[in-house]
């Protein structure tokens, strides 16, 4: 081979190098744009999931809420319920216990006339 065809032929050989170097490159750089963007697409989706757990705890949060809330206005109506019953109980109570002073207080007159009566029939004899 003559001078100017290996001269030719290290040169073409310098580009096909320098081509398959950027070519290599060019992959590398292709392959860490595609890692940051499946990394960027996993954040995102970690950051969806994230938010979708924090949507349904919401939920969830503001479900147990109102079932407390009804669940304590169900109680509280119970209690009301229960004092309105001991309430009339007591109420009767307290009337019967009205009529048997009324009885009690009956039976302390007829108990004085009698203790009156016998002092009479005491005071006779003597």
């Amino acid at each position: 081979m003559s001078a100017i065809a290996v001269t030719l032929f290290n040169r073409m050989q310098k580009i096909h190098n320098s081509v398959c170097n950027l070519h290599r490159l060019s992959g590398r750089c292709e392959h860490a744009v595609l890692g940051k963007r499946m990394l960027k697409n996993i954040g995102g989706q970690v950051n969806k999931q994230i938010e979708d757990f924090r949507i349904a705890l919401l939920e969830l949060r503001n479900a147990f809420l109102d079932e407390a809330t009804i669940t304590t206005e169900i109680t509280a109506l119970q209690i009301l319920d229960d004092v309105g019953i001991i309430s009339a109980n007591v109420g009767r109570i307290s009337n019967r216990l009205d009529g048997m002073v009324s009885q009690l207080d009956g039976v302390a007159t007829q108990l004085k006339w009698v203790s009156s009566q016998l002092s009479q029939v005491s005071d006779v004899g003597t």
